[in-house]
């Protein structure tokens, strides 16, 4: 009987200590057993939960496309004299597309048309127009895309494209840091700085070769028939290397032939020129003085594109009751960026000092210029390519220089 006790009694032991390891077990748990605090709900719901919270990671790892897109794609991390195939992406939905400026052989140029992302990462482009060589132009064969004719094609029935984006990602490599995959090619991102920092480089050299051609041809033809004409108008030409940066094998005959040009101006010539450090080019055409000047008559009517721009300046010397100094300003944006070109100050410089611009309308000189359809400029900011009258106190001498104060620099005009 004893025995029996004895067993009872350790039987309820092992009970009470299992129980005790399966309570502390419980509670270090949690109701549910998952080791998450019981907070009333069942197993099903916290996988369900557990879930949400993978969705929820994994949309914050998603990529807007509607906005990474906006901007520049480039199809290469390098920018040569020219660009490769190329997206521009616009906030407002529309896109351009141009294809490589080294496919001289390709007939479309580029198209465009509303771009769209669907699915998340999917982009549909519907092409309304694209702009193609005109074939019907005959052009040389060795003529860049830029140079030959193109014409815009509207589209009667749009065309849609549906492409694939894949491989976004952020190097440190390369100079545009972000790349994609547009329908498996490999595009880098472009800043608008960068894009027009070597488009402007591009422009800039293009510009330069023709300039030395233009120039070799005009100084060419100077030599052999140096008329007031030719040696004039290649001197014009040749102004613009002052500001450009040449070969030193081509600034040796340059400045050779420049030289030649100086010395033979005429000293009775009333065209000044000069070009600014960022391609701006001033001509100005001062009051002639003398008889002498009027045998330059035909030359400056050709400049101006005016057929009595002598007889406009001169008469103004004569309008009472003070007479007036003038001169007619061009100026002009060789490399065509600019529609307006603002300028700070003008001024005529003499052996005795310097004389500013009237900067105030004269009613008795407007009067007379009606005729011509001309009107006194009171203002310093130009149109491109435009003729602008100044008006200055009387003066009886031709100014050693013009000076004009443009971009905070000093650009001097000179015979």
């Amino acid at each position: 009987m004893k025995k029996q006790y004895v067993g009872l009694i350790s039987c309820i032991v092992l009970v009470v200590i299992i129980g005790a390891i399966v309570y502390f077990s419980t509670e270090n748990k949690g109701a549910n057993g998952t080791g998450i605090e019981d907070s009333g709900i069942s197993l099903e719901q916290n996988k369900t939960n557990n879930n949400k919270k993978d969705e929820n990671e994994s949309a914050d790892e998603k990529v807007d496309y509607s906005k990474i897109l906006i901007g520049m794609w480039h199809a290469s991390n390098q920018l040569g004299d020219g660009y490769n195939d190329m997206y521009t992406f616009n906030e407002d939905g529309t896109f351009r597309f141009q294809y490589s400026q080294y496919d001289k052989d390709r007939e479309i140029v580029d198209y465009s048309g509303k771009w769209v992302i669907f699915n998340d990462k999917f982009l549909t482009l519907t092409i309304d127009t694209k702009h193609i060589l005109d074939t019907e132009v005959p052009s040389d064969e060795n003529d860049q895309q830029e140079n030959r004719k193109i014409k815009e094609i509207v589209l009667d029935t749009p065309e849609e494209l549906n492409y694939s984006l894949n491989d976004l990602e952020e190097t440190e490599e390369s100079r545009f840091p972000l790349t994609i995959k547009i329908n498996g090619t490999s595009y880098w991102k472009l800043s608008v700085q960068q894009y027009n920092d070597n488009i402007n480089a591009s422009e800039i050299e293009k510009f330069t070769k023709e300039k030395i051609n233009e120039f070799n041809e005009a100084a060419s033809k100077a030599e052999k028939t140096p008329t007031h004409e030719n040696i004039i108008k290649a001197h014009i030409i040749g102004k613009v290397f002052d500001s450009l940066d040449i070969e030193e094998s081509d600034r040796i005959w340059i400045d050779e032939k420049r030289q030649f040009l100086e010395d033979n101006i005429s000293s009775f010539s009333v065209i000044y020129s000069g070009v600014s450090s960022d391609n701006i080019l001033f001509i100005a055409i001062v009051q002639p003085q003398m008889s002498n000047n009027f045998d330059l008559a035909d030359l400056v009517n050709d400049i101006t594109g005016t057929k009595n721009e002598m007889e406009i300046l001169s008469n103004i010397m004569t309008i009472e009751p003070d007479g007036f100094y003038a001169i007619d300003l061009y100026a002009e944006d060789l490399l065509g960026t600019k529609d307006m070109i603002k300028t700070d100050s003008l001024k005529l410089k003499f052996d005795d000092g310097y004389e500013s611009f009237i900067n105030k309308d004269k009613k008795e000189i407007n009067a007379y210029l009606e005729v011509y359809d001309r009107k006194i400029k009171i203002d310093l900011t130009l149109s491109d390519k435009s003729w602008n009258l100044f008006l200055f106190n009387n003066k009886y001498l031709d100014p050693d220089e013009i000076n004009i104060q443009v971009n905070g620099e000093l650009v001097k005009l000179t015979k």
